[in-house]
Order: structure tokens, then C-alpha cells, then sequence
């Protein structure tokens, strides 16, 4: 048995393969497979925020791991390299190998099927800018590269070598796989070899009979959907056949890389031809941008319509044996990464430390984004971070309309008292874009002066959202800002180690105002420290819950007043309606109107070369599409997205988006209702519009993402549906909607559709969202609380075969969640409990137990009995008759609080279980009014305790559930009642910051002065949480009291 690699230390070469057919080739030639290591194999253990998936091996003297993709794409590759190094630290190199598409070139460089590419540098060619006479790719990536990378290309370019590399190709090619199942792929022969001439369509031709296609004549009219399809052409008298050679040539020179498949042949020279591009892949420069790597791609087509997968198994096999081939060269270094790179160090308590710290991995985070959004343009933002003579755009500005946003940016860089920058902008505007940006020049920036300076340096970062249960409270930024600095210098974390160690996990882990406090205050022990320098960026911090950003806004305000010597700087984004201190150092996008527009219309150029190559558009109609976007924007890049994701819905004919450009208006709102508008007029087929309402409606009001199965069953769609047709459901929703496909799961794809469909209530027209997001003056807010103007949504009789829309829209968050709540309720009840519970008996009908294993055949269990009880706090109060039929028979919140507490995560901690046979204790803890009422019909005890000796009060109190607090105060709760160890219900709401139930309790007249077990009163509990709002209440309250020094 071969002597197995000690650690994950002992892999410094990665290999990524986007398709089964890749990974096939690449396991085909391994020498050795850690995972069938004899009796023994050798499993590496992932890091804890890994996602990816790994086969580990040798291939020839070199330990290699290779990391399967889930999907192909850059923004996947990213994804894939980011985490690739949180469990193999020590790798230094990733060989992207696999499948391409060549351009082709003239003798003697001719490229055919089965040669291999070995890219010298990537060209992402849809990222770039848009000139007036042609698109500019922006960054060719290759010059980058560090020199070791870059030296061995040269070398294995040089007479010898290349010798060397294609005769170790032809070897490696042709020997036995090490797995028996796996056959060599046999040449397919330069019969099967053709290549058309640029002009040639792939379609039926006239001889077929096909009439679609016999009406394909010009470069924007579009052949049928089966003739896409086909495997080859049914004319092949403009191809010609390639040139028998012996064996599969190399060619070393750029590729092209884009997150789209290059079907085009007049694109496809065109490109080859303005950037010297040798072929086309997907991959490469995603992963170019994580880790240092070479490229190198088996040549399986001619980069244009007339594809098929014929080739992809020999070619992918040439690609893998030049891979083993080029690795013969290769050297590997000795490191000591125990000590220096890897996450926790060489102490097993910092590592426990840091998986418990863990919430997202903001690299992955950022990938996901760019999938989504689309990937970052280069350069963006350089307005802010570079005077304007140097910033791009800017030639010929105007000195006097020099903005105020580099000055405060630059103030921020270099003043040691300004340590909070704060960028502000409606909906829409692209903050998040804008903080990526950022974050490059940050990190290049940083890598500058580490080199200049003995002091330490670090860039942490945190995208908030929302509809995303780990992103959605400042807790889990802070979390994560920790959890980044702690990986790159573990030496840090003993400060926090030491205080986490003393207190409970639940206490500094969960989504609570003491855990936040106790966060803030160990990241001021752990990074305050006069050589260390912290630069965080927190995007979207609106996104968060409004009790855990105010906190956070309270510690940055303190930190700005106060002379701490802490050398961390923030730079956070937010809406317009965050209310900051005064004086607080802002970029105001709404004051920077010229460079958001530029950067617009620089993002309206490359959504248009997009849709450009995508449909073939001729440079007239280009110049049109580009002109009438950029004249309607307003300066939204949300718009442009959702306007182009129309366009290309479009069936290609210059009319159809002529009339789509006309009719698409200004402004988000007039856009979303025209979307709404859209959605609902399909008179034909009310059944599906039915669907995509009830979709619409339920994403709305998820506690996160829902699957494709879960959306099945939350939003009552047919039984019988599977993903296609729930993709088809989801179509008619437009693009309200994004289908995440690295999770398959379903959201809103911008905050501001939620503050449409479903709109908070405005305090005033200065905090109108709907005013802001339509463009309209500030003075004809009408909202009224929900009532909102009617001509922003479809009117009822506009619709008369869809009765059921006369309340549809906007939707009453309430009757939403009503209907989730009993449609959660319905689904446990009828479907999960009586398969998860099972007795152990016969006869004995008290003892239950359930089997984990059975909740996975249910795609909603696992929502259900984490969410039920959130959509229940917020629902409508009709639900009392399900609540009384349901729930108060067979046990069912005995049954929900057992398995409840399996599946629980730190997203959906309740806080303090209560035992499991006392129902009115878990209908306090739920939190659900018109629950606890229907248990008090029955059992008016409203003081009666559990067996830990606490009452109903003490667990809405913990929970922060107001609405029960006040019915049981109503009806004359202990307000002073003690439990275990002497604790009551102000000293668990101290505890837990929530200041509402504070005040109730004291109105009530709860005793600030009782002690604990512990000797320690209410206002003990608050120093130690850092609570200044909750302090001040019990001082006014306290008798004899008083404040010495602010808290």
C-alpha cells in the first residue's frame, strides 16, 4: 500500500473540471487514488464552509486534488477556487483542463478536432467597455500571473520541451487507465471532422421540407428548435473535411472565456481575429481570478453552430494526458503552512473557535452575486477611489464639477480619525457593485503597504441580504468580518477565545443584541491592537434587521466619538432611508449623478454586446438598443438588467424589440407594474397565472430561499408538477423572480420588488420608497400608511377573468402569512408526523420517538418546523379556528418542539426550550397571540409553572414576543415570578436586548432591584450586554441609583 499524505498540506496542485466527461479523462490517468487506499483509505476532511466536492490522488510524483464543479461557467469556477483553498491551503497551482472550442486558423498553424490549447492568457471578452467604433475588452488576463507561472509556460514553449510535452502526450494518451471501467475514447476520425464556412446556418435545409427554416435567411431570423438540436448538419456541401494528422497537436496562445457557449462562426472570427484568440472556454478566467493557474483544452468543435459530442470524450482525453505530460517539469516547494496559513493554526481550540465563528464564506458569497448580477466591469467605481483626471470617463471633466466622493474617500484612506465611510443610494443604484469594486482596490492597495510595512494588514468583508437567513442580522456580519481576520492571523484569536470559552455558545453565536454586543466587544480585544490595521466593507447594511443595525450604528458612532486607538476602518453601504449621525463622512450617490450615469451607460454597453452576441445583432440595431437604454435608465443599473432580461425574451425580429424598447417606461415602479401587467394578461390560461400569483406571493414572504419542492408544496401548486413545470411557472412571473442554479432555489431577484409588491409603511414623503423608486417629488406621497396610489398597480377590472387578483396585489403580508401558516401546519399534520413519529409500543401511547431520517423524504418538513411559527407571529387573525382544530389535538406541539430542537440551527433559536409536556409554556415560546388565547380557553392557569419553575411570562419575555407579553400581563401575570436560579422575566429580557419587553415589564411594575441566585440584579445583566438604551430605562427605574461612567 502506497504511503498516504499525511495532511492536506501535501497537495499543492489542484485540477477543476467543469463536465463528467473532463473528470472522467483526468481520474483516467491517476497513478494512485487516496480514496481506495486499500483496507485503509485515506478521506481528507473539508473545511467546514467548503461546499466543493474532491477526488484526491497522484499522478505521477505529485499529490493532486480534483475539485468537480456542479456546473460549468466563470462565476462557478470562482466559486470552486475560492473554497478550494479553505481545506487545501498549500495549493500554489489549478490546472483548468477540459473541453474547448477552437478558432480556426490557416496552415501551418491549422487547429483541429483533438489538438490541445494551452492558454498563454484569457481574454474575457464580454467584459469590457463599449467605444463608439468597437467593444474593448478590459484586463486580458495572463499578464498577472506570477512569474513562476508565467516562466514555465515560456520554458515549455522552447524547441525541447514542447518535443518533450507532445511526445509525453502521445504516451499518456495511449496507456492503460488505472480503472478497469474506464476505456480510452477511440479517435473519431477526420471523417467526422468538418468545417463550414462562417456563413453556413445550422439548420434544415430546403430538401428537408423544414418551413421554418426555409424562412432563416437572414442573420436575425432564427432557424427551428429541433434543428438546434441536431447532432450534425443535413448539408454539408459548405464544410470541408479536416486534414488526417497522427497524433493531437499543441498550441500554446489566448483564449477567449465567457460564461456563455460561443455558437456563433461570424462572432467567433471576429473576436479570434481583434484579439488573437486561439479558442473559446467558460471557465478560465473565474478561477483565474482566485488562484494562480494554467489552462489547457482538448479541442472538440469549431466554436460555432454546428456542434455535437462526438468529440468531448477524446478530446478531453488529450487534454488530460498533455495535463500529466506538462506536470513532469513541475516542482514542488517545502512550506511550513501548519504555522502559517493554515485557518486555525496548530491549536485545536482556535480551530473550534473558528468552525463555531463560521457563517458564510463572503468569497462564495460574492461569486454567487456575480452569477447572478453579472460579473464586476473593470474599473467601476474608480470615480471614487481616483481623481477624476485619472478616473475613467473623465478626460474631459469639468474641475469644477469635481465631486465630493473621492475627497471622502480619500479622507477615510488617510485620516486615522476618520474610520467610518459610509456610501449611500436608492434602490437600484449599484451600491453592491460599487463595494466589490471597492474591495479590489482595497486588497491591491493593501498588498502595497504590507510589503512597505512591518505592521499587519487585513480586508474582511460581508454582503448582506435579506431573503438569506445567514445574512440577514449584523450578528452574522460581524461573525464573518472575525472569522476572516482570525483565518488569515489565528495568532489574534486568543482574546476572543478566552472570553467565548466563558460564556455559553448560544450567547455570542445566535441572532441576539447580546450576542452582537459581546461580538463588538471581543472584536475591539482581539484587533485592537496598535500594529494591526482592519479595513471591513459591509454591504447592504439596510438588509439587515433593524434592531441589529441600529446597534451596530450605535457601536460605529461610539467609535467615532471616542479616542480608542483601534486602527480598524469601516466602509459600509446602505438606502437612502438609514438615518446616520450627524456629520457622518458620506458618499451620497444621488449627489454624484454624472459619474453614476457614465457608469450606467458603461454597464448599458455591455448588456447590449451581450444580448449583441446572443441574437445577433446587426450594428445599427445595437447602436439603437444601447442609445434608448441609456436615455431611460435614470442612472438605475436595476433597470438596465431588467429591461435587457426582456429584450431577451425577444424572438429576434427587429420589430418585436423596436416595440419592447417603446414600451418599456421610466422608473422602477412604472417598470414592475408593466411586468405585473404582463404577468397577469394571459386570459388563456388562468390556471398558470394562478400559479405564478401564488409563487410570487409566497417568495415574498419565505423566511429564506425555497427550493424548487418546497415552492411546490408552500405555494399549493399541483401535486403531480416536477422542476420543468415549475420552471414554467416561474417564467410567468418575469423577472420578479432569480432561480439560483448552484442551489435550485427560487428569490426576488431585488429588495425593491418586496417594497413594491408588499411595501412597509412610510412615516413620510421623505421616506417614501415607492416615491423614491418612481423618480417622483417627495411632496405627492399619498401612501397613508397601505394605502398606496392605485394607478402603481394593475386594476382589478383591467382583468375580469382573474376574480381572485381584485386583492392580490400589493400583497397584505398578513393574509400571506396566514395562508403559509396553515398550509406548514396542514403538511406536518397530515404528512410528516404520522410517518416521523413512530411507538415504541403498541399499547403505551405517551412514549414517542421520531427518526430523523425519515424528515428528508418530505422536501417541506424541514421549512415547515423551522418557519411554521415565525409566518404564524405575523399572520392575520383568522387563524384561531386552525390553531384550535390542529394544534390543540394528538399532541402536535409536544411532537413539533421534539423534532424542533434536532433540526434547529442558529437561525431559528428560540432561546431557552421549555419541557415539552407543558403547552402553554410552548405556546409562549412560539410567540403566537392568537395561540397562547385558544390554550388559555382551556387552561386559564396563566401562572402556571414548568418543572424548571418558569411561567409563560418568562419565555415571551426571553423570546421578545410583545403581543403575548401584553395578553398575559392583560390578564394578570406574575410579573416578579423567579425560576431556576432565580432568574425573571426583566432578567431574561435584559439579557436578551430586547428593550419593547423591558418597558412593558416595568410598566407593569417589575422589581429592577431582585437579585439571582448569582447576586446579580437586572442592571448587572445589562452592563455586561452593553445595552446604553435598556441601562438607562432601570436607572430611571432603580432606586437610589445612579450612573457613575457611561456604559
Amino acid at each position: 500500500m502506497m504511503e498516504g499524505p499525511p495532511s492536506v498540506e501535501d497537495f499543492q496542485i489542484a485540477i477543476i473540471c467543469a463536465l463528467p466527461v473532463e473528470a472522467d479523462a483526468i481520474t483516467g490517468i491517476f497513478d494512485h487514488f487516496w480514496e481506495d487506499d486499500g483496507e485503509a483509505p485515506i478521506l481528507i476532511k473539508k473545511a467546514l464552509w467548503d461546499n466543493n466536492v474532491y477526488t484526491t490522488g497522484k499522478v505521477g510524483q505529485h499529490n493532486v486534488v480534483l475539485a468537480h464543479m456542479a456546473d460549468y461557467g466563470v462565476s462557478n469556477s470562482a466559486g470552486v477556487a475560492a473554497n478550494l483553498r479553505h481545506t487545501f491551503p498549500a495549493v500554489r497551482v489549478a490546472f483548468i483542463v477540459g473541453v474547448c472550442g477552437a478558432a480556426p486558423k490557416k496552415d501551418p498553424d491549422e487547429i483541429l478536432r483533438g489538438d490541445i490549447i494551452i492558454g498563454t492568457r484569457i481574454v474575457e471578452y464580454r467584459l469590457g467597455r463599449q467605444k463608439t467604433h468597437a467593444f474593448e475588452p478590459i484586463n486580458p488576463k495572463g499578464s498577472e500571473q506570477n512569474t513562476e507561472l508565467r516562466a514555465y509556460l515560456k520554458k515549455m514553449q522552447g524547441i525541447r520541451e514542447k518535443w518533450k510535452l507532445q511526445e509525453g502526450t502521445v504516451k499518456y494518451l495511449t496507456a492503460k487507465c488505472l480503472t478497469p471501467v474506464q476505456i480510452k475514447p477511440n479517435y473519431p476520425g477526420t471523417d467526422n471532422d468538418h468545417l463550414f464556412v462562417p456563413t453556413h446556418r445550422h439548420k434544415h435545409h430546403k430538401e428537408v421540407g423544414c418551413e421554418t427554416c426555409n424562412k432563416c435567411l437572414g442573420d436575425n431570423d432564427a432557424p427551428c428548435e429541433a434543428s438546434e438540436k441536431m447532432d450534425s448538419d443535413d448539408a454539408a456541401s459548405s464544410a470541408v473535411t479536416a486534414k488526417t494528422r497522427q497524433a493531437p497537436r499543441i498550441h500554446f496562445g489566448a483564449i477567449g472565456s465567457a460564461d456563455s457557449v460561443m455558437k456563433s462562426s461570424v462572432k467567433r472570427d471576429e473576436l479570434a481575429a481583434a484579439h488573437d484568440l486561439l479558442g473559446f472556454e467558460m471557465e478560465g478566467a473565474g478561477a483565474w481570478d482566485k488562484i494562480p493557474c494554467f489552462i489547457i483544452k482538448g479541442v472538440c468543435d469549431y466554436s460555432d453552430s454546428h456542434k455535437n459530442k462526438d468529440w468531448q470524450p477524446y478530446a478531453a482525453a488529450t487534454a488530460a494526458a498533455c495535463f500529466k505530460a506538462f506536470l513532469v517539469p513541475w516542482r514542488e516547494v517545502a512550506s511550513d503552512l501548519r504555522r502559517v496559513v493554515m485557518p486555525a493554526g496548530p491549536d485545536p481550540k482556535t480551530m473550534k473557535l473558528l468552525q463555531d465563528l463560521f457563517v458564510v464564506d463572503p468569497s462564495v458569497t460574492r461569486a454567487e452575486i456575480e452569477t447572478e448580477k453579472g460579473r464586476l466591469m473593470s474599473r467601476t467605481g474608480s470615480w471614487i477611489f481616483e481623481p477624476l483626471p485619472r478616473a475613467i470617463g473623465y478626460d474631459n471633466a469639468d474641475p469644477h464639477d469635481l465631486p465630493t466622493a473621492y475627497s471622502a474617500f480619500n479622507k477615510w484612506w488617510t485620516d486615522d480619525q476618520s474610520q467610518v465611510l459610509w456610501i449611500r443610494g436608492d434602490p437600484g443604484k449599484g451600491k453592491t457593485m460599487l463595494a466589490m469594486s471597492l474591495i479590489d482596490e482595497l486588497d491591491r492597495r493593501l498588498k502595497i503597504r504590507q510589503q512597505q510595512s512591518s505592521d499587519t494588514y487585513s480586508l474582511a468583508y460581508f454582503f448582506c441580504n435579506y431573503m438569506d437567513d445567514k445574512r440577514s442580522h449584523a450578528t452574522y456580519a460581524v461573525r464573518s468580518l472575525l472569522w476572516q481576520v482570525l483565518c488569515e492571523f489565528p495568532g489574534l484569536a486568543l482574546p476572543l477565545r478566552q472570553q467565548y470559552e466563558k460564556q455559553r455558545a448560544e450567547y455570542m453565536l445566535t441572532a441576539t443584541s447580546p450576542a452582537l454586543h459581546a461580538l463588538l466587544k471581543a472584536l475591539n480585544r482581539s484587533l485592537g491592537r496598535r500594529e494591526f490595521h482592519g479595513y471591513f466593507i459591509v454591504d447592504a447594511l439596510d438588509e439587515c434587521s433593524e434592531e441589529s443595525r441600529d446597534i451596530l450604528l450605535d457601536y460605529l458612532e461610539h467609535l467615532m466619538a471616542s479616542d480608542h486607538g483601534y486602527n480598524i476602518k469601516w466602509l459600509i453601504t446602505v438606502r437612502n432611508d438609514v438615518r446616520l449621525w450627524k456629520g457622518a463622512l458620506t458618499v451620497n450617490l444621488d449627489e454624484c449623478t454624472k459619474q453614476v450615469d457614465d457608469a450606467v451607460h458603461q454597464y448599458v454597453s455591455e448588456q447590449v454586446h451581450r444580448l449583441m452576441l446572443e441574437k445577433d445583432y446587426d450594428t445599427e440595431l445595437r447602436a439603437s438598443v444601447e442609445k434608448q437604454l441609456c436615455e431611460k435608465a435614470s442612472g438605475t443599473f436595476l433597470w438596465v438588467s431588467l429591461a435587457c432580461k426582456e429584450l431577451a425574451k425577444s424572438k429576434f425580429k427587429r420589430i418585436s424589440i423596436t416595440r419592447i424598447l417603446q414600451d418599456l417606461p421610466r422608473g422602477l415602479i412604472p417598470l414592475y407594474k408593466r411586468l405585473l401587467d404582463q404577468m397577469l394578461d394571459d386570459e388563456d390560461n388562468p390556471d398558470l397565472v394562478a400559479y405564478a400569483i401564488r409563487i410570487l406571493q409566497t417568495t415574498l414572504v419565505a423566511a429564506r430561499p425555497l427550493t424548487f419542492k418546497e415552492l411546490a408544496v408552500a405555494a399549493d401548486l399541483p401535486e403531480n408538477c416536477n422542476d420543468e413545470d415549475i420552471q414554467d411557472y416561474i417564467s410567468i412571473c418575469g423577472s420578479f423572480l432569480n432561480v439560483r442554479k448552484a442551489t435550485n432555489d427560487v428569490t426576488l431577484v431585488h429588495q425593491s420588488v418586496k417594497d413594491y409588491l408588499s411595501p412597509r409603511r412610510c412615516s413620510g414623503p421623505q421616506d417614501c420608497e415607492l416615491v423614491k423608486m418612481s423618480y417622483q417629488r417627495p411632496e405627492i406621497c399619498d401612501c397613508k400608511g397601505k394605502r398606496l396610489k392605485p394607478e402603481m398597480y394593475p386594476r382589478p377590472e383591467q382583468y375580469p377573468y382573474y376574480p381572485y387578483c381584485i386583492d392580490s396585489f400589493p400583497v397584505e403580508d398578513s393574509r400571506i402569512h396566514t395562508t403559509m401558516t396553515k398550509r406548514c401546519l396542514k403538511y406536518l399534520v397530515a404528512k410528516v408526523f404520522p410517518r416521523v413519529f413512530k411507538r415504541r409500543t403498541p399499547d403505551d401511547t405517551q412514549r414517542l420517538y421520531f427518526a430523523t431520517s425519515d424528515i428528508s423524504e418530505f422536501p417541506m418538513a424541514n421549512y415547515a418546523i423551522l418557519f411554521w411559527a415565525i409566518h404564524g407571529r405575523a399572520a392575520s387573525h383568522d387563524l384561531r379556528e386552525d390553531l384550535n382544530n390542529i394544534i390543540m389535538s394528538n399532541g402536535f406541539l409536544q411532537k413539533w418542539l421534539k423534532v424542533f430542537k434536532q433540526l434547529r440551527g442558529d437561525e431559528a433559536a428560540f432561546g431557552r426550550d421549555p419541557p415539552s409536556d407543558t403547552t402553554l409554556h410552548i405556546g409562549c415560546y412560539t410567540g403566537i397571540s392568537q395561540l397562547v388565547e385558544v390554550i388559555l380557553e382551556d387552561d386559564p392557569d396563566i401562572n402556571i409553572a414548568d418543572v424548571s419553575g418558569y411561567t409563560g411570562l418568562y419565555y415571551a419575555a426571553q423570546g421578545g414576543h410583545k403581543m403575548v407579553a401584553e395578553l398575559l400581563l392583560s390578564r394578570k401575570a406574575a410579573v416578579d415570578s423567579k425560576g431556576a436560579f432565580g432568574r425573571t422575566a426583566l432578567g431574561v429580557a435584559v439579557e436578551n436586548g430586547h428593550e419593547t419587553i423591558v418597558r412593558l415589564l416595568l410598566g407593569a411594575s417589575a422589581d429592577v432591584n431582585t437579585m439571582n441566585e448569582f447576586r446579580r440584579t437586572p442592571l448587572h445583566i445589562v452592563i455586561d450586554t452593553m445595552n446604553v438604551t435598556i441601562a438607562m430605562l432601570l436607572v430611571t427605574k432603580g432606586q437610589g441609583w445612579k450612573l457613575v461612567q457611561p456604559i
